[in-house]
């Protein structure tokens, strides 16, 4: 993601995905704060998808299982999936499960070289958050469902799913 944004005129239909994606994907990533991938047709310029990738570290309270709590008393670190849009034009065609499991590889990949305990999303509302419990992940503990609820597929699923 060199020079302008290649984002500025995003449209998933989703404000708070398409305002991020406009001011600040460029930005951050610039900054090296995430690495943001986008999905473009081969020789294309307009982007149809894209998703965004960081690291951060969550207390072991919100770990799925208290055999991982136990064994990560201070925190965790996830791969952490920012965000993720499709353009309103190409949804319902598969293109937000390849960039999941674009998601789940480098996960995968980066837990070759540091371990982490999963991938981690926030959700954006029910209907994303039953999307995403039916491709595996689970509600951390002490999240409310209705809310944006910290969401959590972790690393011994990822690697099942991948091999």
């Amino acid at each position: 993601m060199d020079g302008k944004n290649p984002l500025s005129k995003f449209n998933c239909g989703e404000p708070e995905v398409d305002r991020w994606a406009q001011r600040s994907a460029h930005k951050l990533h610039s900054k090296q704060r995430n690495k943001v991938y986008i999905l473009r047709e081969a020789g294309g310029e307009t982007p149809l998808a894209f998703f965004s990738l960081s690291l951060t570290l969550h207390d072991n309270g919100k770990l799925l299982r208290q055999e991982d709590r136990d064994g990560w008393r201070y925190g965790a670190p996830f791969t952490y999936l920012d965000w993720l849009g499709v353009a309103r034009s190409r949804q319902g065609i598969g293109l937000g499960k390849l960039l999941l499991s674009k998601a789940m590889e480098l996960t995968a990949e980066i837990h070759q070289i540091a371990p982490v305990y999963g991938l981690a999303l926030r959700s954006l509302n029910k209907n994303t958050t039953s999307y995403y419990e039916k491709l595996g992940f689970a509600i951390a503990p002490g999240e409310v469902p209705e809310g944006n609820p910290l969401m959590i597929l972790p690393i011994f699923t990822i690697l099942a799913l991948i091999d």
